[in-house]
C-alpha cells in the first residue's frame, strides 16, 4: 500500500494535470532532479547538518516531496510571503503524516533567515530550494554566506533561473561554486 505521503503527492499532480491547470507543481523532471538533489544531501549530511530550508512552499508540494527523504532527526522549514498558502502547504503535509519536523513561516526569506540561525545554530544548513522570487535569488544566497547558515555539504538548488531567468543569481553561483558541481531547474 501506498504511504500517505505518497497519497498526497499524487493526487496533487493528478490534480495539477485535470481541474487545476493553475497548480505548477515541480513534478516529472524536475521533481527528479529536486529529489536527487535533496537525497544527495540528506546522504551527506553531519549530524549537526540536519537543516532542510526551503524558500516559497506554495501548496507544500515540493516540501512534502523533500520531507519524504530527510533522515530522522532532520528539519525542513520553509518561508512563504503568502500567509494563505502557509496555511495550505501546513494542511497538505499535516493529511501526509510526515515523520520529520516540517515548519512552514511567513514572511520574506530574506527577514527570517536570522531565525534559522537562533533556532538552528551556525553552519546548520544540509539543503536549500529557492522557488521563490527568482529575482531575489542572489540576494538570499548572499544573506546565507553573510550569516554563514550554509554547512559545508550544504546543496543549492533554485527554480526558474533561465526562464523567466535569474542571470544574477546564475552568474554568482557559477563564481562561486566554481568546481563544484551544480544543478538547477
Amino acid at each position: 500500500a501506498d504511504s500517505a505521503d505518497d497519497v498526497v503527492l499524487a493526487a496533487l499532480v493528478t490534480f495539477s494535470q485535470r481541474e487545476g491547470s493553475w497548480l505548477k507543481v515541480a513534478s516529472g523532471a524536475k521533481l527528479a532532479c529536486l529529489e536527487g538533489v535533496a537525497l544527495r544531501a540528506a546522504e551527506s549530511a553531519h549530524e549537526e547538518s540536519r537543516l532542510f530550508v526551503e524558500f516559497g512552499a506554495f501548496v507544500g508540494y515540493s516540501a512534502l516531496a523533500v520531507a519524504r527523504l530527510v533522515p530522522r532527526g532532520a528539519r525542513l522549514r520553509s518561508m512563504e510571503l503568502d500567509a494563505v498558502h502557509v496555511v495550505v502547504a501546513r494542511h497538505i503535509t499535516s493529511i501526509a503524516r510526515l515523520r520529520v519536523d516540517v515548519s512552514f513561516n511567513v514572511g520574506h526569506a530574506h527577514d527570517l533567515m536570522p531565525s534559522l540561525i537562533e533556532e538552528c545554530g551556525m553552519r546548520t544548513m544540509a539543503f536549500l530550494f529557492m522557488d521563490h522570487s527568482n529575482s531575489r535569488f542572489h540576494d538570499e544566497l548572499d544573506s546565507i554566506e553573510r550569516l554563514v547558515v550554509g554547512a559545508p555539504c550544504s546543496e543549492v538548488l533554485a527554480d526558474n533561473v533561465l526562464k523567466p531567468g535569474a542571470p544574477l543569481f546564475v552568474w554568482a553561483a557559477t563564481h562561486r561554486f566554481a568546481g563544484q558541481a551544480s544543478q538547477s531547474l
